[in-house]
């Protein structure tokens, strides 16, 4: 690993899908990997798998296995995941401040219905 933070928040954080994954787990706390599947259709399965497990080894989402009549894998965010929110807001209003006056938006629900994000 780098020693410069900002080359390792990047090198994380920085992965295509892996910002809108995030707020999409934000906003729905504990869903299914179908469901995720369904609101990223330009993704195969086998790339968000892969996406979901690089953001669980960073330890930014959890998931979790119910195999109680059908098998059904959930993803949330840990405490980690969560506190990322705050510093994305922060972004997302420098963004809007200085480069994409055209789009503020005002609420995160209006970022992941934003096509430029899919």
């Amino acid at each position: 690993m780098n020693k410069c933070p900002t080359h390792n928040l990047l090198n994380i954080l920085g992965k295509k899908w892996t910002l809108v994954i995030m707020q999409e787990l934000y906003l729905n706390k504990g869903i299914r990997f179908n469901l995720l599947l369904k609101k990223f259709s330009r993704l195969t399965p086998k790339i968000l798998s892969q996406k979901l497990k690089d953001i669980e080894k960073e330890g930014l989402i959890i998931k979790q296995v119910d195999s109680s009549k059908i098998k059904t894998t959930k993803y949330s965010l840990t405490k980690k995941g969560e506190e990322f929110k705050a510093i994305a807001d922060s972004i997302k209003s420098w963004n809007a401040k200085y480069f994409d006056k055209k789009l503020r938006c005002n609420q995160i629900e209006e970022c992941i219905k934003c096509q430029s994000f899919r």
